[in-house]
């Protein structure tokens, strides 16, 4: 039995046995109490409130405060206020019981049932005062010691226990089995809320933690110096607790963190990061991270940082929304095994993404949209797929970063620095892509946007196209199998390869210098085209309006239609120049090369002695002047085939061969027709006149021919 001295009262009582209810508000004397036993007063009435030290149970409702001490226990199944529990006593609140304003330095048990108002927590000498709430606990302040949900240990149950309006100091509240619930509860320095199972509700975190092994925490608001840990790994094992969830959080304010897969797996859904730090996948080292958020903001100058530190890290991010100078998204940084990966992030007024790492798992950033200030940059080791960028927003590539599928719309710019690389770019019309000097572009479609490549070669691939706009300069660009280039009115390119498959067109407007036709590839010329060379193989279309001078036919074939010109042609062994345009100036037929002059075609030029700026047809070349085409100004030590119109100025060379077919036509005007140092034949049904025949040469007209105006 022990004894508790309380103030003294009056009027006094008489001299009476008390009942529980009685003795629960009896105060002033000295009341003995143990279990079982049923005190008579020795105080008078209308006593105010005191302290009763007892073992035993309380049964009666009061006011009197129950004061367990060391070594003792109590039960409480009706209403008890302002209680303190030593060091070393317990005090158990039964089914129905309720307890308010207890001091607790010991231990207090809320059983099912139960309810405790206003308990205050504090360490014991061991430091380990506990309540252990499976009933209610309600406006508890837990100041260094630990309250734990749902466990009872009077009756060893678990499950459900709740705590609302908790305040934690220095101590911890603990959500050890699911069903449990804490509302309203607010961490202050050095306290924490722990999850193994159960439900955090509306919780602020300030200068204290709140760290969630399995269970979910709702509405949370950290605040500077506060932090919440998601991850359901504790003590290295993972799993153990399930899942581990937030939602709704918000990390406000610098020295604010939020760490998603702490050395374990961790989910965050609809987080607002202003101005302080979220951390997806984090690991040290030798240890495993694995994070996943969604539906994230990132503003005030917040950040996130996914799989940050190159361990066994993997962080994903999705549908992350990044607004605001100086809020940044960073993917990765190089990982070990794992990976970093953003996908559908949206960078807006001044936000930024950047995709940076290394080693054998390289970050990556996947249908981001950037717009309205809004800056994505993948620098080495990273790489971004499928980005948007529209108006305001940038993307940069730096050296070694990849960019692939980008879409670049209308008042978006993509910039590609030396050393980085980027495919299967579309710049829609009003976009900009900007190709700095060892940059490298493949896959280009431009519709109508302005690329500017400085010194960089463009490679168009399999199904891509790629327009030089209007003021646009390329230099040794290269058109693979299935792609298309096109060079738009005011636009020009020089160098260019156009490789089998390739396609290059010259717009009306448009110019290229020094093409180059491999086998296979096409060049269509409606502009202007200088020193183009056709390969064995290949194809050069100059369509009307268009112009091509200066072009060697290398084995391939040169189509000069109707409306096109072409001047200063060389056509060498097992190449083709067909005509139904207009050629004129040099054009030489070199020995296995073919000209063919077809119905609508023109050939003309000057000659001077045996050189001239005509058609000049070497020894083993062959022109062919088809029905309908016309020619003058040729100098022939090959073949000329006629079927069509010499108009005049025709010298056949010593060992050159002129065959006038039926419906050919060789005429001039005395001292402009032919000069025959060579052999001309004459057919049935040609005609042939105006010529001189010199030393050497012969002229055979067979019946059914006509000659005339001839001179030996």
């Amino acid at each position: 039995m022990r004894l508790a001295s309380i103030s003294t009262c009056s009027p006094k009582l008489s001299d009476q046995e008390l009942t529980p209810r009685e003795l629960a508000r009896a105060s002033g004397r000295l009341i003995p109490l143990s279990a079982g036993h049923r005190p008579k007063s020795t105080a008078g009435s209308n006593c105010r409130t005191g302290l009763l030290d007892f073992v035993g149970s309380i049964f009666g409702e009061g006011s009197m405060g129950v004061n367990v001490a060391s070594g003792t226990s109590a039960s409480v199944s009706d209403t008890q206020s302002g209680n303190t529990v030593q060091d070393g006593g317990t005090l158990y609140v039964l089914n129905g019981g309720t307890i308010s304003s207890t001091l607790d330095v010991g231990t207090v048990v809320v059983s099912s049932g139960g309810t405790d108002f206003g308990d205050t927590v504090s360490y014991d000498s061991n430091g380990a005062a506990q309540l252990y709430v499976f009933g209610t606990a309600i406006s508890a302040v837990i100041n260094g010691g630990n309250a734990i949900l749902g466990y009872d240990p009077y009756t060893g149950a678990t499950g459900v226990g709740t705590a609302i309006d908790t305040t934690i100091i220095g101590g911890r509240l603990s959500l050890d089995f699911s069903g449990s619930i804490a509302s309203n509860t607010t961490v202050d320095s050095g306290g924490r809320l722990t999850f193994f199972g159960g439900t955090a509700i509306n919780t602020t975190v300030s200068g204290g933690g709140q760290e969630i092994y399995g269970g979910t925490a709702i509405n949370t608001t950290v605040v500077s110096g506060g932090y919440q840990d998601i991850s359901n790994d504790y003590n290295n094992n993972p799993g153990v607790y399930g899942s581990a969830v937030a939602s709704n959080t918000s990390v406000t304010g610098s020295g604010s963190e939020q760490i998603v897969g702490f050395l374990g797996a961790g989910t965050a859904v609809n987080t607002v990061i202003a101005g302080g730090i979220q951390y997806v996948g984090y690991a040290a080292l030798g240890s495993a991270g694995t994070g996943v958020v969604s539906n994230t903001t990132i503003t005030s100058g917040g950040i996130q940082y996914i799989a940050p530190y190159g361990y066994i890290e993997t962080g994903t991010a999705v549908s992350t929304t990044v607004t605001g100078s100086g809020s940044i998204q960073y993917v990765g940084s190089g990982q070990y095994s794992g990976s970093a990966t953003a996908i559908s992030t949206t960078l807006i007024a001044g936000g930024e993404q950047i995709v940076w790492g290394g080693g054998p798992y390289g970050p990556t950033a996947s249908s981001t949209v950037i717009s309205s200030g809004g800056v994505e940059i993948v620098s080495s080791g990273g790489t971004a797929r499928t980005t948007v960028i529209s108006a305001g927003g940038t993307e940069t590539v730096m050296a070694g970063g990849i960019a692939s599928s980008t879409v670049i719309s209308s008042g978006g710019t993509e910039v590609v620095s030396s050393g980085g690389t980027a495919s299967g770019i579309t710049v829609n019309s009003g976009g900009t892509l900007i190709v700095i000097a060892g940059g490298s572009v493949t896959g280009l479609t431009n519709n109508g946007g302005t690329v500017m490549s400085q010194s960089s070669p463009v490679t168009v691939s399999s199904g891509s196209s790629y327009i030089v706009s209007s003021g646009q300069s390329d230099t040794g660009d290269t058109v693979l199998n299935g792609g298309s280039m096109f060079v738009a009115s005011g636009g020009s390119a020089s160098s260019t390869t156009v490789s089998s498959g390739g396609l290059l067109t010259v717009s009306n407007g448009g110019s290229d210098t020094g093409t180059n036709v491999s086998s296979g590839g096409t060049e269509t010329v409606a502009g202007n085209d200088t020193n183009a060379v056709v390969a064995s193989g290949a194809t050069m279309y100059v369509s009307s309006g268009g112009r091509a001078s200066g072009t060697l036919v290398s084995g391939g074939t040169l189509d000069v239609l109707a409306g096109g010109f072409a001047t200063g042609t060389t056509v060498s062994a097992g190449g083709t120049l067909n005509v139904t345009g207009t050629t004129s100036n040099t054009v030489a037929v070199f020995s296995g090369g073919i000209e063919n002059v077809s119905s609508g075609g023109v050939i003309q030029g000057t000659i001077s002695g045996t050189a001239g700026t005509g058609t000049f047809v070497a020894a083993g070349g062959t022109l062919n002047v088809l029905a309908g085409g016309s020619a003058s100004m040729i100098n022939v030590s090959g073949t000329l085939n006629v079927r069509g119109k010499i108009t005049s100025n025709v010298s056949i060379q010593s060992g050159g061969h002129e065959i006038v077919s039926a419906g050919g036509s060789v005429t001039g005007v005395t001292g402009s027709g032919t000069a025959i140092s060579g052999l001309v034949d004459v057919l049935s049904g040609a005609s042939f006149e105006y010529a001189t025949v010199f030393s050497g040469g012969d002229l055979n007209v067979s019946s059914g021919a006509t000659a005339d105006h001839i001179s030996v």
